[in-house]
């Protein structure tokens, strides 16, 4: 650890040594009707199996907290001495992550991940948007809309790309989710807005490559590990499917467009390219108020210019995910990968070690 610490410009800081237990903490949800929510539901359940298991031979008592409506009141109270955060909200409520994070924060408890304003700015994609142009980092024209009324003010070029505004894990993301015309724009967001009763997202789509490029770390010490890229592979062409990377494919493991879609790691990119899309990823990374440990979602245009879409804190990290895969092409283990998180946001909540 200390070797890893160091080579990632971190002081020595030894977590285990001061550390007595560690809680991990997920949103415990029960019976959703909404089979999309299921699937992302039992994808946290493995990551905190996952991460479990790989804390247990520390030689720190470890517990898990299932968060949910019940029981808030207990985790005002925990015991603990670090909270490792796999948590998006209160068991079945919506829109609760904020409230998760505002807690945390009176606890006085070191956390790892992001704090609750900038979760609250991220997952609102169109403010996230806004900031990257304000600050010349390139990202799809968009617009918002939350009723078939608005349409009418969009003024953006087709093909346009459409999904939720505030949800992750391609929830609401189809091959229709990408538009050629007014007729199809109207039929998609009036599906969105009644499925979902939320606002959507409507940008212009770019049919470049699909990256995601994980960033760890805190301030000036701050890094981007290697990027990771999407593939797709020849039966999305074979069959004239768009080359995103929809629910279908993220999630349906018995999916042919699942199997076709594998992360590349690194991907083959051109010295300056890869350059650009380390230096935007970090400064939004900054400028989005991230912390510990973030993944920035990149596509490119039809000039191979890289453009932001969306910045997620606190995404998925188990051995399955983008993250797990970056931290691998540097060398790092699944757990090496977890003890670096916890040392990480010790030293952000403590201050460096002697």
């Amino acid at each position: 650890m200390k070797n890893l610490l160091s080579r990632f410009g971190y002081p020595i800081f030894e977590p285990f040594n001061k550390l007595k237990k560690i809680t991990i903490i997920y949103n415990r949800t029960s019976g959703s009707e909404n089979g999309e929510l299921a699937l992302t539901d039992d994808d946290t359940l493995e990551d905190v199996k996952q991460v479990r298991n790989t804390l247990l031979s520390s030689g720190v008592a470890i517990s898990v907290f299932g968060l949910d409506e019940t029981n808030i009141n207990k985790l005002k109270n925990i015991k603990t001495d670090l909270l490792f955060n796999l948590c998006y909200g209160i068991g079945n409520r919506p829109d609760s992550e904020e409230e998760v994070y505002t807690i945390f924060d009176s606890l006085n408890i070191p956390y790892t991940g992001g704090p609750a304003a900038s979760v609250v700015l991220t997952n609102d994609k169109a403010s996230t948007k806004k900031i990257l142009s304000e600050n010349n980092i390139p990202t799809p024209s968009f617009a918002v809309i939350s009723s078939a009324e608005d349409l009418s003010i969009i003024n953006l070029n087709y093909p346009l790309f459409i999904k939720t505004l505030d949800l992750g894990c391609s929830i609401g993301i189809d091959q229709n989710s990408v538009i050629l015309n007014k007729q199809e724009l109207e039929k998609k967001a009036s599906k969105l807005i009644h499925k979902y009763k939320k606002k959507v997202l409507v940008e212009e789509f770019l049919d470049g490559r699909e990256f995601a490029v994980t960033v760890i770390g805190n301030g000036n010490k701050a890094v981007v590990l290697p990027i990771v890229e999407i593939s797709f592979g020849p039966l999305f062409e074979k069959n004239g499917r768009w080359k995103i990377f929809d629910y279908e494919s993220k999630w349906y493991q018995n999916s042919p467009y699942y199997i076709q879609s594998p992360y590349k790691c690194p991907a083959l990119l051109d010295k300056n390219i890869a350059s650009t899309i380390k230096k935007i990823s970090l400064k939004a990374y900054k400028l989005c108020g991230c912390r510990d440990y973030a993944r920035i979602d990149i596509r490119m245009d039809k000039h191979n210019t890289p453009h932001i879409l969306e910045v997620n804190l606190n995404p998925s990290i188990g051995r399955h995910s983008q993250i797990h895969k970056s931290a691998m092409a540097t060398g790092l283990t699944f757990r090496d990968l977890i003890k670096m998180i916890i040392s990480i946001s010790l030293v952000r909540f403590y201050g460096k070690s002697s």
